[in-house]
């Protein structure tokens, strides 16, 4: 079997600044979208079947200090086509 992935991410500080300090609170928010596609075994009669799959990530990172972070995030794929 033949996997093409394509990820794309970004996101952006909300709160606070990229470079922390002692003492100092930070929040990003973040997103990113991954496509999962076969280039081979698409037939759904195959013995090997793999459907396209679109996996979308949401999340959010806050940072407690210079050397904690917090990491929350939630990933919805979509259904098998």
């Amino acid at each position: 079997m033949t996997l093409l992935f394509n990820d794309i991410g970004g996101g952006y500080w909300l709160y606070g600044a990229a470079a922390p300090t002692a003492g100092s609170v930070r929040c990003a928010d973040c997103g990113s979208a991954c496509d999962h596609a076969p280039l081979n075994h698409r037939d759904l009669n195959a013995v090997i079947f793999m459907p396209d799959l679109v996996v979308l990530t949401g999340g959010v990172h806050i940072g407690l200090s210079s050397r904690a972070t917090l990491i929350l995030s939630a990933t919805h794929p979509s259904p098998p086509a």
